[in-house]
């Protein structure tokens, strides 16, 4: 793996093969998140787009779900939904 004299020496540089290996997606769509301007910061050597570990891990880390339970407001609007009264 490549290293960049820039980042910190504990950064490894991975491929977005490598780096969508790691997120557990297809390589495909890292290419549709950077084509849409969405998914972990990356950078370009040339032309070949790069990944950190560190972006990678700030990307899963926003992707967190705080769980909450409903309001009541919430949870009466999904008992009419079920039961199929409005």
């Amino acid at each position: 793996m490549l290293k960049d004299k820039n980042l910190p020496t504990d950064e490894t540089v991975l491929t977005p093969q490598q780096a969508a290996e790691y997120l557990n997606v297809p390589a495909q769509r890292l290419d549709y998140w950077r084509w849409n301007g969405r998914g972990p910061t990356y950078f370009r050597i040339g032309k070949s787009p790069r990944y950190t570990k560190a972006a990678l891990n700030a990307y899963i880390g926003a992707q967190a779900v705080i769980p909450r339970a409903p309001t009541r407001e919430e949870s009466l609007y999904s008992c009419r939904l079920n039961s199929g009264k409005r």
